[in-house]
């Protein structure tokens, strides 16, 4: 086999991969799958403590506005809260009592998109005493 041969089948072989490369870029975007197994659209903060309650902040960006859900779960696996939301960008607020916290659970999920994310949250509380011992002086 020559070296011009060489060269034309390499050329071949290269365009095809590039052909087929972009038909499966087109359909993807074709598709617009919703969210990536990887793509993390949700956050959830700490904001304090508040009336014996621990007080977190949820964000999830829904960009395709489909039916997901809100679970909170204790450490035995009790649902302290589920529902169902359609919000394209939610934004809640939850008040969790102190005495169910110990170790929580929040769950976002996706079923349609086949999308779940899980942040567990552990909660302790711990009791610190000053004391101090001064001289008084006495006269």
């Amino acid at each position: 086999m020559n070296t011009q041969s060489k060269f034309k089948m390499t050329a071949k072989v290269i365009m095809t991969l590039i052909l087929i490369s972009g038909t499966v870029f087109t359909l993807r975007a074709q598709f617009n799958f919703p969210n990536e197994p990887n793509e993390k659209t949700a956050v959830i903060n700490y904001l304090g403590y508040q009336d014996q309650m621990l007080l977190f902040y949820v964000q999830y960006e829904n960009n395709n506005a489909s039916k997901f859900f809100v679970t909170i779960r204790q450490e035995d696996g009790t649902t302290i809260f589920q529902d169902a939301f359609s919000d394209k960008k939610f934004e809640k607020r939850f008040r969790v009592p102190i005495q169910d916290s110990h170790k929580l659970t929040f769950t976002i999920s996706d079923r349609k998109s086949n999308y779940t994310q899980a942040f567990e949250i552990k909660a302790s509380s711990r009791v610190v005493e000053d004391i101090s011992v001064h001289e008084i002086d006495q006269k």
